[in-house]
């Protein structure tokens, strides 16, 4: 490898001209490790990588050598961790976090796969999101909103706003950050 600027450039051992070919490497399971494209020695086009048991790890693409358009990385099941966009290697656009399931969650979901006789990809886990703002050349801007773990009733999807704010052109918050807090039918308090 060379190192130009912003990256390293790859080259086979032995060889003059830089690489261009889709690396790929297998877990000793034989199932598939990660994908990943170089042309002229620099990351190019779509990667992924995956866990043993074929679930995914992380998806992106690569232009140029930076990251460009939406890379993604899932939890233990499958379930969306974070979701971020990117221009010419900066966050730009969208950015999502999602709560990552406990390891609580993660035996259920592979429990229920057994049960249900499916195969990995044929089940969904259930993405819950945490945070959701907009950044600019990799500054917040803008609203953020961020959600409570469960929804507004038992059984819902739809998340539950704990509190918004707002960044300015700099990255930093500005006036004021609203809290919300859930809605109680019953209180009881515990004396000591």
């Amino acid at each position: 490898t060379k190192f130009c600027s912003t990256f390293f450039i790859l080259y086979e051992i032995g060889k003059e001209e830089a690489l261009t070919a889709t690396l790929v490497q297998d877990h000793p399971n034989g199932h598939r490790s990660f994908e990943i494209r170089f042309s002229n020695g620099i990351r190019e086009g779509n990667f992924t990588f995956w866990r043993e048991n074929e679930i995914p790890l992380s998806k992106g693409r690569y232009k140029n050598g930076l990251r460009h358009g939406k890379f993604t990385a899932y939890g233990g099941a499958g379930e969306l961790v974070t979701e971020k966009t990117y221009a010419n290697g900066k966050l730009n656009g969208p950015c999502n976090f999602y709560y990552r399931y406990s390891n609580d969650e993660v035996e259920r979901f592979f429990e229920e796969l057994e049960e249900k006789d499916f195969e990995i990809g044929e089940l969904k886990a259930q993405s819950k999101l945490r945070y959701s703002c907009e950044f600019v050349d990799d500054a917040p801007s803008g609203v953020y909103h961020s959600y409570f773990y469960e929804g507004e009733e038992a059984n819902s999807t739809s998340p539950l706003l704990r509190e918004r704010g707002n960044f300015d052109a700099n990255g930093s918050l500005y006036g004021g950050q609203v809290r919300y807090f859930p809605k109680v039918k019953t209180l009881a308090i515990k004396l000591p």
